[in-house]
Order: C-alpha cells, then sequence, then structure tokens
C-alpha cells in the first residue's frame, strides 16, 4: 500500500495480472511497457549526451532493467506495507550511478 496510491497501483497490478489470460489487454499492458522503456532509453540517451552516463552504455539493454525495476517495486508497494519503496529506490539510485557513472 502507498499512501495516496494504493488504489491505482493495485488495479495496475490486477490489469497485468488479467493480461496474462486476456489476448486484448495483453496487447495494451504490451504497449505501455514499450511506451515506457521507449521512454527510459530517452532518458539515458539524453544522460549520455550531457556526459552523465558513459559513452559505451546501450540504452537498449538498460532501459528494461530500469523500468522492470520501477515496475517490481510497484508490486512490492501494493503487496507489503512494510515494503520501504524510498530505501529502495535511493538503493538502486545509487547502484545504476555506479554502473552508468562515465
Amino acid at each position: 500500500y502507498v499512501k495516496g496510491q494504493g488504489v491505482e497501483i493495485r488495479t495496475l497490478q490486477i490489469l497485468i495480472a488479467q493480461a496474462l489470460v486476456s489476448p486484448r489487454l495483453s496487447k495494451t499492458i504490451a504497449k505501455l511497457n514499450a511506451e515506457g522503456k521507449k521512454g527510459i532509453e530517452a532518458e539515458i540517451r539524453m544522460g549520455i549526451e550531457l556526459g552523465n552516463i558513459r559513452k559505451d552504455i546501450d540504452p537498449a539493454t538498460h532501459a528494461p532493467v530500469i523500468y522492470s525495476f520501477l515496475r517490481g517495486q510497484m508490486a512490492f508497494a501494493a503487496l507489503d506495507r512494510s515494503f520501504d519503496q524510498n530505501a529502495a529506490g535511493e538503493e538502486f539510485i545509487a547502484t545504476m550511478c555506479a554502473r552508468l557513472a562515465p
């Protein structure tokens, strides 16, 4: 449960679960995933151009890693009230900074 976002997160989790058995819904979730990854790829490219991310980083490889973390963090937050999403997010950010920094 995320205060103020619990319903939205749980709703998305239900939709994702239903997408496993509903082809129409599966296409919608796949489109959302593609758009999410595309957005993260663009951010990585911008970071490379600005010199904040190493030039040898492949945005297409790293975007799904970041996107899947965000999706997983959302699931943990929706299902476990004791999950500290801020601490997990900070640790993930530190890990990505160490991995991607020039």
